[in-house]
């Protein structure tokens, strides 16, 4: 697409600016956007199983910055915790992670100040049971909170991390 772009407005690539990867980076995440992080996952890999399902979450649209220790250690337990603890006696569990945006980019990607996670377990006729869901400051010593339900988090979210009000996770959980 940017090279038939080039192409019908006689851009010359041999110019930085015409270039493919410089249009790229103002346009989306690179590898070089990830030099001093990890690549958080939003949908986590190890919540597919082996396959194009979790070959899918390797995108640039699937990922954010997060710090290396806190994605290795504190998220990393967590979301151990909640695939193999917390989705015991679901019929079916719906899971989102999103992000707090920060105050730190490396070069157009926003650094999140926190990583937050919620998810809904449904009994056989996909009625909710329960909910819960965490939040974690994206550094080094980061703690997770977690939350006993979708609708406290979401008050936290709101109060704290100036999320919008009209902000919901999950209808009816």
């Amino acid at each position: 697409m940017i090279y038939n772009q080039n192409l019908d407005n006689q851009c010359n690539e041999s110019v930085p600016q015409y270039q493919k990867k410089y249009k790229l980076r103002w346009s989306q995440a690179l590898d070089d956007n990830f030099v001093n992080y990890d690549r958080g996952h939003l949908n986590p890999a190890g919540h597919h199983g082996e396959g194009d399902s979790s070959k899918a979450t390797m995108t640039f649209t699937n990922i954010a910055p997060q710090n290396q220790k806190m994605n290795n250690v504190q998220w990393s337990q967590y979301e151990t915790k909640l695939k193999k603890v917390l989705s015991g006696g679901c019929s079916e569990m719906y899971v989102v992670t999103g992000v707090v945006p920060g105050d730190t980019w490396v070069n157009t990607v926003n650094v999140p100040s926190h990583y937050w996670n919620a998810f809904c377990c449904t009994d056989n006729n996909d009625q909710p049971i329960r909910s819960g869901g965490a939040l974690c400051l994206n550094t080094a010593e980061g703690e997770v909170i977690e939350y006993n339900t979708v609708a406290e988090l979401q008050n936290e979210l709101k109060n704290h991390m100036s999320v919008d009000n009209n902000f919901h996770i999950f209808s009816n959980c």
